[in-house]
C-alpha cells in the first residue's frame, strides 16, 4: 500500500473511532447509549413522527408548537428502519462520515497539495466540535453535512451549482 492510501486508511479508522467510542464507552459503563437531553428530545419527537405523522405540539410541553425540523423527519425514517438507538446512532455517524468525504472531495478540487488536504482533515477529524456533533443526534449533524456538501457541490472542477441552490434552501 502506497503513503497516500495509508495516511487516508488511517484517517478513516480514526473517524470511525473516535465516533464510535463514546458510544462504546456509555454502554461500558452502564450509562444511556446516547450522549445529551437533545439528543432523547428529537428521539422522542422522531419516534412520533413514524408513529402518528407530525405532532401538532410537543408532547413534553403541551402549551408549545411543535417547530417542523428536517433533522426530525430524517430522524424518523432511521428510526423506522434501524429502531430507536440504532438509528439515533447510525445517522450522526453516517453524516460525520459524509461531510469528511464531502470536505476532503471538496479541498482536493480547490487543487490543494494531498498532505495539506490530509492536515486540514486531520484538524477537522480530531476537533471535539466534530465528535461533539457526530456523535448527538441532533440537528447540527445534518446542517454541518449539508454545509459540507454545498461546499463540495460549489467546489471548482465540475458545474455543478444548480444543484447547490436547492440544497442551500434546505
Amino acid at each position: 500500500m502506497n503513503r497516500r492510501r495509508a495516511l487516508w486508511v488511517g484517517l478513516s479508522a480514526l473517524v470511525f473511532f473516535l465516533l464510535v467510542l463514546p458510544a462504546s464507552v456509555r454502554v461500558l459503563a452502564d450509562k444511556p447509549v446516547l450522549a445529551g437531553s437533545e439528543s432523547y428530545g428529537h428521539l422522542r419527537i422522531a419516534n412520533h413522527i413514524a408513529k402518528d405523522g407530525i405532532p401538532v405540539v410537543d408532547s413534553a410541553i403541551p402549551e408549545r408548537a411543535y417547530r417542523i425540523n428536517a433533522f426530525d423527519f430524517v430522524l424518523a425514517v432511521f428510526v423506522r428502519i434501524f429502531g430507536e438507538v440504532l438509528g439515533a446512532l447510525l445517522l450522526p455517524f453516517l453524516l460525520g462520515l459524509g461531510s469528511v468525504w464531502c470536505l476532503g472531495l471538496a479541498l482536493r478540487r480547490w487543487k490543494i497539495d494531498r498532505l495539506t488536504v490530509f492536515c486540514i482533515m486531520l484538524v477537522f477529524v480530531i476537533s471535539p466540535v466534530f465528535v461533539n456533533v457526530f456523535v448527538q443526534a441532533t440537528p447540527r449533524a445534518l446542517e454541518l453535512f449539508l454545509f459540507s456538501l454545498i461546499f463540495l457541490v460549489l467546489s471548482p472542477g465540475r458545474p455543478s451549482s444548480r444543484i447547490a441552490i436547492p440544497a442551500s434552501v434546505l
